[in-house]
């Protein structure tokens, strides 16, 4: 009965954690482009250039660059581009992505239209870690080298 007790304080009883946690910046945030091509609504020709550093002034600090391009076509089909440059110590990530957007209006009025996109894209990341900047060196995998990955991916 004790034991039952017991457990079932521990149930019970909730526990709080406070800790500092910076936010990572993510492309999704500012553009809809890099996490889903479809999702453009805009017949318009758009163009971004994105730079952001965290932490200004130490070395290591994550930084972001985007540069994105969307020209108009047409009402109903679209292009977009995306180059990126991510790094956050010793982790840097160069990417680009194009995509093909095709609408259909399924009818509405002006200000409230209904259309269903579909998006056919083709990305490349280039992924690469710097294995000197560790402090543990007993691990053979981690040589003081530099570890790279290429990588090609389609999405629709």
């Amino acid at each position: 009965m004790k034991k039952r007790c017991i457990l079932l304080l521990l149930l019970v009883v909730v526990f709080e954690i406070e800790a500092q946690e910076t936010a990572i910046y993510s492309l999704s945030t500012r553009n809809i482009l890099a996490v889903n091509a479809a999702g453009i609504i805009s017949g318009n020709q758009n163009i971004e250039l994105i730079s952001r550093q965290q932490w200004l002034g130490l070395s290591g600090a994550p930084s972001i660059a985007m540069f994105a391009y969307q020209p108009k076509i047409t009402y109903k089909s679209n292009v977009s581009a995306i180059a990126f440059a991510d790094k956050s110590g010793s982790v840097s990530n160069i990417g680009i992505k194009a995509s093909y957007i095709y609408r259909i209006n399924l009818g509405g009025t002006q200000a409230f239209s209904k259309r269903l996109s579909f998006a056919l894209s083709a990305s490349f990341l280039q992924q690469q870690i710097g294995t000197f900047d560790f402090l543990d060196n007993r691990d053979p995998a981690l040589n003081g080298s530099t570890l790279l990955d290429i990588s090609a991916n389609t999405d629709a």
